[in-house]
């Protein structure tokens, strides 16, 4: 039952990589029920609960407010693409891939027991940045933003004592963006729009009158040129931004919901 399990979610993912391939972007798009609720948690498989009408395996929340029962038939949405180029490759089991995820749950009509359960409609399974990114991961230089290649300098990876962290240029991504960008020399700081502010060799970043956020890695500055570490464009403008086939990919719409 596992391995026919696996070949037909399988397909359903490959159907999802062939979308993105062929689009340029990394969203999968449907109609949303008029009836549907969402939730997003960190959600664990049940090790010894049976199958239940047909599901495969069963799911709790970390609040251990909803169950959830995974069927075939579940959409899979993937946030992070080189998530999904590897549950493909490396043949891991869809349990395996959800077990302690941080996912979001599209789902209808639950029963009334508590907790809660429910079949989902979508399964969209987070980025989350712990997940560490490895170097060896190619770049070829090139950033596209909501399919659109753009002159830009070269993103790079930078390595911490945990992790590795890929940097972006500000400027020309935040421009595509349709950001109005300011250089300050006198402070050494950046600023997108009227809201936005980073300095050079500094973790934090401004938005708005929001508490400043502390980035994993500091602004830099290389040659005429500032970066920034991925979660900059995440955090400040809502963008998705992803590392897959070599380029660098910016979408300002990727969320399904």
């Amino acid at each position: 039952m596992k391995k026919l399990f696996k070949k037909g979610i399988s397909a359903v993912l490959v159907a999802v990589m062939a979308f993105t391939l062929a689009s340029g972007v990394s969203a999968l798009r449907y109609q949303v029920p008029e009836y549907a609720s969402a939730m997003t948690a960190r959600f664990a498989v049940i090790e010894d609960w049976p199958p239940i009408g047909g599901t495969q395996f069963s799911m709790i929340s970390e609040d251990e407010s909803l169950i959830i029962h995974i069927s075939d038939d579940v959409l899979i949405y993937f946030e992070d693409l080189r998530m999904a180029r590897e549950y493909l490759e490396e043949g891991q089991t869809l349990a395996e891939l959800l077990n302690g995820r941080m996912l979001r749950i599209l789902y209808g009509i639950t029963t009334a027991s508590i907790p809660a359960q429910t079949t989902p409609i979508s399964i969209k399974i987070m980025f989350e940045a712990i997940q560490p990114l490895p170097v060896e991961f190619p770049l070829n230089g090139e950033i596209v933003v909501d399919g659109e290649l753009i002159e830009a300098p070269e993103p790079f990876w930078i390595s911490t004592e945990t992790d590795y962290h890929l940097m972006l240029p500000v400027r020309a991504i935040a421009e595509a963006l349709d950001y109005e960008v300011s250089w300050d020399a006198e402070t050494r700081s950046v600023r997108l729009g009227n809201a936005i502010l980073i300095t050079i060799d500094s973790t934090e970043l401004l938005v708005g009158r929001a508490a400043p956020f502390e980035m994993e890695v500091p602004t830099i500055l290389v040659g005429s040129h500032t970066f920034v570490p991925v979660e900059f464009f995440r955090t400040a403008t809502g963008v998705s931004v992803f590392s897959f086939e070599g380029q660098v990919l910016v979408e300002t719409e990727t969320d399904m919901f």
